[in-house]
């Protein structure tokens, strides 16, 4: 999102930060994730769920994360709470 508000070259400096911030960590989806991504997928028919939207609700789960720093409201509509926006 930010990439369209801003612009390239403000999200890639986004991303850096993020990227060197000793309070933020970066995870990678795995084969469970995408399983789990599936999962949310299939529960919620009804809803319009990206499936990039579907793999973080499932890394926020697995890892017991319960906000998101987004500005895409179907984090609260999975149940997370969103943060900063």
């Amino acid at each position: 999102m930010i990439l369209f508000r801003v612009g390239t070259r403000a999200a890639r400096a986004v991303l850096d930060r993020m990227q060197q911030s000793p309070r933020l960590g970066m995870e990678f989806a795995t084969i469970r994730h995408h399983a789990s991504a599936l999962e949310w997928l299939d529960k919620r028919p009804d809803q319009k769920v990206t499936y990039t939207d579907a793999v973080s609700f499932a890394l926020m789960e697995s890892l017991g994360c319960g906000e998101a720093l987004s500005f895409d409201r179907d984090f609260e509509i999975a149940g997370f709470r969103r943060m900063g926006v």
